[in-house]
């Protein structure tokens, strides 16, 4: 596969790790959607107990540009896209 930039390639191999990374999903419609994407714990662990206040494990939120190269996304990866998909990784569907 070629990659828009080596930053995202990495970003993209480090999806359910603790940090950050970059997944890539498609909606119900099948659009695709690129996602930046930071856990604070691995996946599959639990969070910490008996925490006073709401605590956000993770978040992700949706990204058009290569945050680091600034290729569109969509357009660069329009031929691989289904093979870049793991939905598994997603925070919520």
């Amino acid at each position: 596969m070629q990659w828009c930039c080596t930053t995202f390639k990495g970003y993209f191999e480090e999806a359910g790790n603790r940090g950050l990374a970059t997944v890539v999903e498609r909606l119900g419609t099948g659009e695709p959607v690129f996602l930046l994407q930071f856990r604070s714990i691995e996946m599959g662990q639990e969070g910490p107990r008996e925490y006073p206040h709401p605590l956000a494990l993770g978040s992700q939120t949706g990204i058009i540009f290569c945050p680091w190269c600034g290729r569109n996304l969509e357009r660069f990866y329009q031929s691989e896209i289904d093979s870049m998909v793991r939905p598994m990784y997603t925070l919520v569907d």
